[in-house]
């Protein structure tokens, strides 16, 4: 499904770029060639990725750099020159990169470790909405000075996203559990007509 999509995507951008990319460059292919090469550095990634035991990750020597590491390239972005009237891209010779993609994957680990982490506190807003709201609202006010609103509302959502569904489970398993110790409770009354008067004690 991936490939199928990424193919898409490239055939897509090629009908779309073949006659600006003629005029401008001298090759209806250029924009082809340049996403054909990004989509399988991204296969690559992502295959790497797949062999990775992903509670490698759960490190603080690895979140902590990462989140600092990507609010520096946000702030770097802005002060760039600009591209289409943005400062959305950080440029290497050939080489473009929005640093906000990478802000999207770091803040995804780094939600997963701290609520991980946090498991028995996640109602606590201190030790857990508050550094979340800090990270998060940094990004935001940086890609928001690019400005680029819709990166800004995707990781709002993913991140809205993420926290509605370990609410749930917290309470569904908080539910299950206090089922489990009812019908515990429940199996250690004595049967018969003693059960009545322990119920009433």
């Amino acid at each position: 499904a991936v490939i199928r999509l990424g193919v898409t995507r490239i055939i897509m951008v090629f009908s779309a770029s073949a006659v600006i990319a003629s005029e401008r460059y001298g090759s209806s292919t250029y924009y082809l060639v340049r996403q054909g090469v990004w989509a399988l550095l991204g296969l690559s990634v992502m295959i790497i990725m797949m062999n990775v035991d992903y509670r490698k990750l759960a490190n603080p020597l690895v979140i902590f750099p990462a989140l600092g590491l990507q609010v520096l390239m946000l702030f770097v972005a802005l002060l760039w020159d600009p591209s289409h009237n943005t400062h959305r891209w950080l440029h290497a010779g050939p080489v473009s990169f929005q640093p906000s993609e990478f802000s999207k994957i770091v803040i995804v680990v780094f939600l997963a470790y701290l609520l991980a982490m946090r498991k028995d506190e996640i109602s606590d807003w201190k030790r857990t909405l508050l550094p979340i709201s800090l990270v998060v609202g940094i990004d935001a006010v940086l890609i928001l000075r690019e400005p680029d609103f819709g990166t800004t509302l995707a990781i709002a959502m993913i991140v809205a996203a993420i926290l509605f569904s370990v609410w749930g489970l917290v309470a569904a398993l908080r539910r299950v559990r206090g089922g489990g110790a009812a019908r515990t409770a429940a199996a250690e009354l004595p049967a018969g007509p003693s059960a009545g008067a322990a119920l009433r004690s």
